[in-house]
């Protein structure tokens, strides 16, 4: 790969101090306002009683879950001057997001990084967008509205028992706003450094006497300024995207259809592989992509003790890189039943039809072209009352697939209730990723350098149909604490990963690489390295009024790599996911001022990652906005302000170039009718 070009980020510069000068006086003139808009009324209590259903199905309270969750709200969404899904995960504790262009991220949770970060189960009203080729999420295809969610639920660590294989480190869930929720029109428009022009559009109506329905529309532009290995404005792209939904219930039914539609043009710097000097040089590569989905889903609630569901959907996508087409079919059932009174049973069901194409490329093929995956699945889960302040939640998920065959990931979790105000939890978990179809049928030309006496030095790497799941066993606890304006969360965990994707060196020698004579160094996929993970995550806010509030997470993640044979001798094993920062540092504060002002700041740190060459990151976000009977919003603001021109992360299994990160001034007004 072309050698990345970095500045470091370690000194403040005199143009970096009005940044934080600002912040400074924005704080000021808050308090010494005396009173404002009250915009924010829910209390930290009140937080904690925010209902999420991701963790057991079900809707319960934060303060009931025994995970690791947080949830980020509608409010955090507009307060935090994001237009992009990745943008809005750092505020979430343990999460590292990183920038490598305009629309390509690494986004994880607890380790195991890169642009197809695998780990990580991301989900869209509890519909997977997991990508079955790289195993991993496409971020540049998320083109959906923000203002399209209701909210956003984060579970770090395992959450196989209840979602299934890849759910290893996190869950993500996606809850869009129900039709209801939609009603009347808004228009609106973010520009930027970084987005020369975004247009958002939604409108919500009646159907009958019953019925709701929503419309969205997205007109979107994203590139990265400046130069890019000294190639101008090769890292953009332009997209559209459509959303209607429709939303109307019959006595105790509930039904809704909902589908949307998208297409996208785009350019990025790719690292071209020569076989002769110099061996690389950047190019820009262009690419597009098309995508739709349908879904249909029914619920019943006869009563508080019985819930069913049910929910078919289709997903299909097109991508001119590789050639690659994906269409889904997936078809789930679920059953909720208060057994007694001490057991809430849920039980379900699914089916998952997968028909894929790739194409290749000289240096990038994989085989074979066309595959048919089947997926079905099974789980039950029960939250017993062991006492009123004590719940235990036993849980497994069964599945089949033709790959690897039966999986099975049982979990227990437990919660105490020490007090209305105290609350600690465990959990023990057991996680699978099943291997995606490059670790299975890759043949990847992935580095050259000079050789002995003029021949070429040629890596290549090679899947293999042998590949298995990886498989964490993970041990959690966590205590909460809220009390008045002030709340805290820390967890702690320590994971051990069996049978990790690797890669294994065969015997170097002569051989053809590409029509030329090279001396070959292969590489196989293979699953022959272990890790031992281990971390804590503290998160702590601070609310004295109803119209400001700050909070502070701290995550420390540290693992360690070993390596096995099928001998049970020693082997050298390197694990294909990149590095992660083993700190992770955020603030979030906002305050409401006088004259229907408000004011958000956001500060993100990541420690270096040695690794691959990362400088230490520091993130500052400003965001101010103004308001008029809630109809008219302006906002103007900046992000990356302590940024001078920096790489934030490189993909060593990626031929992406990425391109610096540097500071973005936006200004954005919307207009609700």
């Amino acid at each position: 790969m072309t050698p990345l070009r970095r500045r470091s980020t370690g000194a403040m510069t005199l143009r970096r101090i009005p940044a934080i000068v600002l912040c400074a006086l924005i704080v000021i003139t808050a308090v010494a306002a005396g009173q404002t808009r009250d915009l924010t009324t829910l209390s930290l209590e009140d937080l904690l009683n925010v209902e999420i259903t991701s963790i057991s199905g079900k809707e319960q309270t934060i303060g009931r879950t025994a995970a690791a969750v947080y949830v980020i709200t509608a409010q955090d969404i507009e307060r935090s001057g994001a237009t992009t899904l990745p943008d809005l995960f750092r505020m979430v504790p343990g999460f590292s997001v990183a920038q490598l262009n305009a629309n390509t991220w690494s986004v994880t949770s607890r380790g195991f990084g890169g642009t197809h970060a695998n780990k990580l189960l991301v989900l869209i009203d509890g519909r997977s967008i997991y990508t079955p080729l790289n195993g991993g999420v496409n971020w540049e295809m998320q083109l959906m509205p923000l203002e399209a969610i209701e909210q956003i639920e984060v579970i770090r660590g395992p959450g196989g028992s209840l979602w299934g294989t890849n759910a290893i480190n996190g869950v993500i869930n996606i809850i869009t706003k129900s039709a209801d929720r939609t009603q009347g029109g808004s228009l609106s428009t973010h520009v930027g450094r970084y987005e020369p022009g975004t247009v958002d559009f939604s409108y919500g109506g009646s159907v009958g006497s019953s019925g709701r329905y929503a419309t969205y529309g997205r007109y979107f532009q994203r590139r990265a300024p400046g130069l890019t290995e000294g190639l101008r404005n090769g890292d953009d792209i332009d997209a559209a995207y459509s959303r209607a939904r429709i939303d109307w219930a019959t006595g105790t039914d509930r039904f809704s259809i909902q589908g949307d539609l998208q297409r996208s043009t785009g350019e990025r710097v790719e690292s071209v592989l020569l076989l002769s000097p110099p061996f690389h040089t950047a190019a820009p590569a262009s690419g597009s992509s098309t995508a739709g989905t349908g879904v249909f889903s029914w619920m019943r609630s006869d009563s508080s003790r019985d819930e069913r569901s049910l929910r078919f959907y289709y997903s299909g996508f097109a991508r001119s890189e590789l050639s690659e087409e994906s269409h889904t079919f997936n078809a789930d059932a679920r059953h909720r039943r208060l057994v007694g009174a001490r057991n809430d049973l849920s039980i379900g069901a699914e089916y998952r039809f997968t028909a894929g194409t790739v194409g290749g490329t000289p240096t990038k093929a994989i085989f074979p072209v066309h595959v048919h995956q089947h997926l079905l699945t099974a789980f039950v889960q029960d939250d017993i009352a062991i006492a009123d302040s004590i719940l235990l939640t036993p849980g497994v998920k069964a599945e089949h697939n033709q790959d690897t065959g039966f999986e099975l990931q049982p979990s227990i979790r437990a919660l105490w209730e020490v007090s209305s105000r105290h609350s600690l939890w465990g959990a023990v978990s057991r996680a699978v990723r099943t291997p995606n179809r490059f670790e299975r049928g890759m043949r990847l030309v992935i580095a050259s350098s000079p050789g002995p006496g003029g021949v070429p030095l040629v890596v290549t790497l090679q899947g293999s149909p042998l590949t298995s799941s990886e498989i964490l066993t993970e041990y959690e606890a966590g205590y909460r604490v809220q009390r008045g304006a002030y709340s805290f969360d820390f967890t702690g965990f320590v994971g051990s990963y069996d049978d990790l994707a690797s890669a294994a060196s065969g015997t170097v020698g002569f051989d053809e690489v590409l029509g030329t004579r090279v001396l070959r160094v292969p590489l196989t996929a293979r699953n022959d390295a272990l890790a031992t993970s281990r971390g804590v995550e503290v998160a702590a806010s601070w609310k004295p009024t109803a119209w400001g509030q700050i909070s502070a997470h701290y995550t420390l993640f540290d693992i360690d790599f070993g390596s096995q044979s099928d001998t049970g001798g020693s082997a050298q094993a390197v694990p294909i996911n990149g590095p992660t920062p083993e700190h992770l540092f955020h603030t979030r504060a906002y305050v409401d001022l006088p004259g229907s002002f408000e004011a958000s700041a956001l500060f993100y740190r990541a420690s270096a990652i040695p690794a691959i060459a990362i400088d230490a990151q520091n993130r500052l976000d400003l965001r101010l906005a103004w308001s008029a009977h809630r109809r008219v919003r302006l906002a103007v603001g900046a992000q990356n302000l302590l940024h001078g021109d920096t790489t934030e992360y490189a993909d060593r299994t990626s031929r992406t170039v990425p391109s610096p990160v540097r500071t973005g001034p936006y200004a954005e007004a919307s207009w609700r009718f």
